[in-house]
């Protein structure tokens, strides 16, 4: 892709492309780049959580089942951000338990917006914690 399309994908949330060259002039250049990069960020990342849910589903993603719009709203707007491997899990988690029979349980939206307020460090202690207590009390 060129600098251009990233420029089209600004255009097209202000109103032309032209108008944002006018504007800003030959340092156009670096916004096209940088939001081209910018978006294909946001698209590899969700696409991570959307692979780690299919995993998490197994052969379940093969079952009838829906996930509510709210909470594919936060995975969408949330998740996109996240480029942590175990943050992509927890939101990977969120969006596979969220896909069920029952298309109106939005629980999971109140988790995408926990997990989107949590820092790396958190999430990371959090993992830690769960796995230790989860080791400690799992023969009892």
């Amino acid at each position: 892709m060129d600098p251009g399309t990233g420029l089209t994908i600004l255009g097209t949330a202000v109103g032309s492309a032209k108008l944002i060259e006018k504007i800003l002039g030959p340092t156009a250049d670096y916004i096209g780049e940088g939001l081209q990069d910018w978006t294909q960020k946001r698209v590899d990342n969700v696409g991570r959580i959307f692979s780690k849910a299919e995993t998490k589903l197994g052969d379940g993603v093969n079952k009838p089942g829906a996930v509510p719009p709210k909470v594919l709203k936060g995975i969408l707007s949330e998740g996109a951000y996240c480029d942590d491997e175990l943050g992509a899990e927890y939101f990977g988690g969120v969006l596979a338990s969220s896909r069920t029979e029952v298309g109106r349980d939005d629980r999971g939206a109140v988790f995408t917006g926990l997990i989107s307020r949590l820092s790396s460090y958190q999430i990371r202690s959090h993992f830690f914690f769960y796995t230790v207590v989860h080791e400690v009390y799992k023969g009892g």
